[in-house]
């Protein structure tokens, strides 16, 4: 909760003109949740590998909050079986966020050049 007020409190000083929030892990479900508490400010939001059952820590009221910004949940490994459809339904209202698995089975590198391609892909039409 102290890192998304953290990046709200920042959005806020830096007025950036709807910026994308990325984040990897933890720091994914930190930018779903100042990309909810600020979706006038925040272009869009990526999400990766955030940790099972951390969406739902996210404050309700945000969570259902019918104003957001477009969100990618993405999974990096295709090994680990993602939990993208729960932490979908944790978000509840508005727009349904995109989901993502790599399809990828090959190095570390192979898979993140694959969602970087991704990334760029889902920015480039939300």
């Amino acid at each position: 909760a102290k890192a998304v007020v953290q990046v709200c409190d920042l959005l806020d000083d830096l007025q950036l003109h709807r910026p994308v929030l990325i984040g990897w892990g933890q720091g994914g479900v930190v930018a779903m949740g100042a990309g909810l508490l600020r979706a006038g400010q925040v272009g869009s939001v990526v999400s990766v590998d955030p940790p099972s059952g951390h969406v739902e820590l996210l404050p309700a009221q945000a969570r259902a909050s019918e104003a957001r910004p477009p969100m990618l949940l993405a999974a990096s490994d295709p090994s680990i079986p993602p939990d993208l459809d729960r932490q979908q339904r944790a978000l509840g209202g508005g727009r349904a966020p995109t989901t993502w698995c790599c399809p990828v089975e090959g190095t570390p590198e192979d898979r993140d050049k694959a969602l970087s391609v991704r990334i760029g892909q889902w920015l480039e039409g939300s």
